[in-house]
């Protein structure tokens, strides 16, 4: 998971220096508590990931898209996305694609 880290930190900085005045969005990873209670291990690295991108948002021009926080529904399983969920959260990414202004050099 620290490559992960690691690379999300890259990537912020390359942006940064690429493209200065650009705004980058990110999604919170929706985690049920069943995946917190059957497979702790996997609950805790995308808690930690959720920590990482929370810190990524305080150190540069990121937005964390929280519009659908508190929403998650997920299968009857317990750990999988509905399908509703799923496609929330690529509306959500396709809204904030479809909004951004983009400027060509």
């Amino acid at each position: 998971m620290i490559d992960v880290f690691r690379d999300l930190s890259v990537l912020r900085d390359v942006l940064k220096k690429s493209i200065p005045l650009a705004r980058y969005y990110f999604t919170i990873v929706p985690i049920s508590e069943k995946l917190a209670k059957t497979k702790p291990r996997e609950s805790d690295n995308l808690s930690a990931l959720n920590r990482h991108l929370l810190d990524i948002q305080n150190k540069a021009t990121v937005t964390l898209d929280s519009r659908i926080a508190g929403g998650h529904r997920f299968n009857s399983d317990g750990i999988h996305w509905t399908e509703a969920t799923a496609n929330e959260l690529v509306r959500s990414w396709v809204s904030q694609v479809k909004n951004a202004k983009v400027f060509f050099a």
